[in-house]
């Protein structure tokens, strides 16, 4: 038997205080209806949660991937401060040097992404995954 799958309990596991915060804002706009609005601001905790987990390993156990990969992505922040290509890279880099589940979701999000924060093209299909591995069902908008 299937456990029921429950988005608010799976909030509560976040690990970082201000990706928790921030993911309550995605929430509120799904449960509002607002489903366009809450994969805008997935997508931004998303980058937001990655940043803050490369810092961590940094900090914590001084990690040369996540360092390099920081590095990279500040650099391609100064070099065009208006330009939100470093989000997908960052998601690219993650995928290139961890070699995980991150993968399968980069390249999701690349194919609606389109290269920006901006999504173009909004089109789910019925099953998608989640960051946190697990299958939710969901509307085609």
């Amino acid at each position: 038997m299937l456990d029921e799958y429950s988005i608010e309990q799976r909030a509560t596991q976040i690990f970082d205080a201000r990706s928790k915060e921030y993911f309550s804002e995605v929430l509120s706009c799904y449960s509002a209806g607002n489903h366009r609005s809450a994969v805008v601001m997935l997508w931004s905790v998303m980058v937001c949660d990655l940043l803050f987990k490369l810092q961590h390993l940094v900090d914590l156990y001084g990690d040369a991937k996540a360092n390099s990969i920081l590095a990279e992505i500040g650099q391609m922040q100064q070099d065009n401060e208006r330009s939100p290509v470093w989000e997908t890279k960052l998601v690219e880099s993650v995928a290139e040097q961890t070699h995980s589940y991150w993968t399968l979701l980069n390249v999701r999000i690349c194919s609606i992404c389109n290269g920006s924060a901006i999504l173009q093209h909004i089109r789910w299909s019925t099953r998608i995954s989640s960051c946190i591995g697990q299958t939710v069902t969901r509307p085609v908008l």
